[in-house]
């Protein structure tokens, strides 16, 4: 829309001020120099930067564009390329260079002008406008370019947060687990090398491994508590840079306007110094209202008695319009900017539009022409947009800004908890098994010396595989087999005296390494914990079938111990509620609850195939919505 509205002036301004013969030609010309300038804009919003061929290519045809209409057309050329060409410098130039590329620009375009015997108030708009032309296509297109670069990198930003939950979370588990596990592996290696000369000795290393895994799945039960409550994290506040850029910009086109306005009415008058100090108070006036009008909306604050303000803003533009007549043009363009920028809604374009027509009444009966007051009007709605953008940008900046950080403290809080979940659930049971076993050994020292020394080298191996599985929980790098889990509650609950039977297809009927039996080795393991933790099972059954395009899993063991022993009920955990999510997640259901004969049954059924409305969980355990994998 700026370009659009630019070529539109610089059309009017060339068919004002040049011959009429020169006009097709010019048109094309200008017409030509715009479409080269598209090509920035189509690079200038993207986060990658250009290659170097194409930064000096494109420099190179601006330089050409700027000085070759010089030579034909000569003094009937009017200015712009040179704002171009210096946009382009700040755009693709890095600082210090770009600024004083920028510099020797303005200078050039400005020395030109006068060997060509221009006025000094011409070569001082010549030179300003080449300024303002360029800062503005550098504060658009790099304002733009930043929304998108924020747009485009909020799949990473989150992906980070969620990184760094599972960082600090792999620092927990190993500060907490780590020197536990280590401890339990170090003892039950040395209670086997003990047995067999010092029994009581090895019984005393068992009191201690029952005792560190029960403290190590007490610290588990904390770490699960607070991954699942608020972060600690505090929001980081939103970017303020880029508001800083668009005020910097707005103080620099606003002085800019000033200086022109200043040098019209100087020149307009012959040099009168009294009309000239009134056009510095008035203009000082108004660049102070626009000042702070922009100033404080970039702060996304209301202006205090904005409605005053600038009433007396438009009328510090139209009023002196009387004395120093189409001298005076330049400052409407501060007027319309305002006026977008204190107004809300739809009033904002509606007093907008009424600026622009008021500025057109005079043409009615006054002769300075129809493309004077078209020229007029047409620089009022591009500054107008142009100031308008230099806000609306910033404040969809941090917009977006504050859109990534509320997407990053999501997928933190989705990776916190598929941590949590994950610890509670595949954890829970090691130590459980840890804990059981232990205590059997102890009471087979002396019973059974030969059996309990394989339940000790067993301890050994179980605290090593809890400590890869701690690892592989923080690095989201775990992926449960239904057979291997199967495998597993078998001898858990075979140490803890159970009579266990295990029923499962085939392979064929469900395949491993399938998101289904993930979730049901999930699901069994979880319930084998629960067994372990609030019954003394002498039954369980593990039974596993497909029917219908469904598998059902079903846990059944007796010897539920009653909630008054134990102070929890088996079923009101957290584990069943992280299993109905699980199984939920695949379009199925999980029921658990007691018999009332000292029994407990859990039956979890998932289709083989997700339904409709359903949504695949992923091989790995981890159930985030959003729409990446951290």
């Amino acid at each position: 829309m700026y370009l659009v509205l630019m070529l539109q002036t610089r059309l009017v301004k060339q068919a004002e001020t040049g011959p009429s013969h020169m006009l097709l030609s010019a048109t094309i010309v200008i017409t030509g120099i715009f479409a080269v300038q598209w090509l920035l804009v189509l690079y200038g919003p993207r986060s990658q930067r250009p290659r170097r061929w194409v930064i000096w290519t494109h420099l190179t045809t601006q330089t050409a564009l700027a000085l070759l209409p010089l030579a034909v057309f000569g003094t009937d050329w009017y200015p712009v390329v040179g704002g171009f060409l210096a946009g382009s410098m700040l755009l693709l130039l890095r600082p210090p260079l770009s600024w004083f590329m920028v510099a020797g620009v303005a200078a050039g375009e400005g020395l030109l002008r006068y060997y060509q015997g221009w006025s000094a108030v011409d070569v001082s708009f010549c030179v300003m406008a080449t300024v303002n032309v360029g800062i503005s296509m550098y504060a658009i297109t790099r304002l733009s370019g930043f929304v998108r670069e924020l747009h485009a990198t909020r799949a990473q930003f989150a992906a980070a947060a969620a990184a760094r939950e599972r960082l600090e979370a792999a620092g927990s588990l190993r500060a907490v687990l780590g020197a536990a596990l280590t401890r339990i592996e170090e003892v039950s290696r040395r209670a086997r090398d003990r047995l067999p000369v010092d029994a009581p000795a090895a019984r005393d290393d068992m009191d201690e491994v029952a005792r560190t895994a029960r403290r190590a799945a007490t610290d588990v039960r904390s770490i699960v508590g607070a991954l699942q409550g608020p972060s600690r994290r505090r929001e980081r506040p939103g970017r303020v840079t880029q508001s800083r850029l668009a005020w910097t910009i707005m103080v620099i086109l606003t002085a800019g306007f000033a200086w022109q306005q200043v040098i019209y009415v100087y020149a307009g008058t012959d040099g009168s110094w009294r009309a000239t100090a009134g056009a510095v108070a008035v203009t000082a006036a108004i660049s102070a209202l626009v000042l702070r009008h922009s100033s404080t909306v970039l702060r996304r604050r209301r202006p205090r008695g904005s409605a005053w303000t600038l009433s007396a803003q438009i009328l510090l533009v139209f009023v002196p319009y009387a004395v120093f007549g189409p001298d005076w043009a330049t400052m409407a363009c501060l007027a319309t900017g305002s006026v977008l920028l204190v107004s809300r809604g739809r009033w904002a374009w509606i007093l907008f539009s009424l600026t622009i027509v008021a500025w057109c009444v005079p043409a009615l009966w006054t002769s300075h022409g129809t493309l004077f007051y078209l020229y007029t009007s047409a620089i009022s709605v591009q500054i107008g947009v142009v100031v308008y953008a230099l806000y609306r940008l910033p404040m969809l900046a941090r917009e977006v800004d504050v859109a990534r950080e509320r997407l990053a403290r999501m997928a933190a809080l989705h990776e916190r908890l598929r941590i949590s979940r994950d610890v509670h659930d595949l954890l829970g049971l090691g130590l459980s098994t840890i804990t059981v076993k232990a205590e059997l050994a102890r009471r087979l020292v002396t019973a059974d010396p030969s059996r309990a020394a394989a339940e000790i080298g067993e301890l050994a191996d179980l605290a090593e595989r809890s400590r890869a599985e701690a690892r592989a929980v923080a690095e989201d790098d775990r992926a449960l087999s239904l057979r291997d889990e199967a495998v597993s509650a078998r001898a858990a609950l075979a140490a803890a005296g159970a009579d266990v039977h295990v029923d499962l297809p085939d392979g064929a009927d469900l395949p491993p390494s399938s998101p289904v039996d993930g979730v049901l080795a999930a699901v069994l393991r979880e319930s084998v914990t629960n067994v372990l933790r609030h019954a003394h099972p002498e039954h369980c059954a593990v039974t596993v079938a497909v029917d219908d395009g469904a598998v059902r899993l079903t846990v059944h063991n007796d010897g539920v111990i009653p909630p008054s022993f134990t102070g929890s009920d088996p079923g009101t955990g957290k584990g069943l509620s992280n299993l109905t999510a699980r199984t939920g997640a695949l379009g199925g259901s999980l029921s658990a609850g007691t018999d009332g004969k000292g029994g407990f049954t859990l039956v979890a059924e998932v289709p083989l195939a997700a339904g409709p409305g359903t949504r695949e969980v992923p091989r790995h355990m981890t159930d985030s919505p959003l729409p990446f994998r951290a």
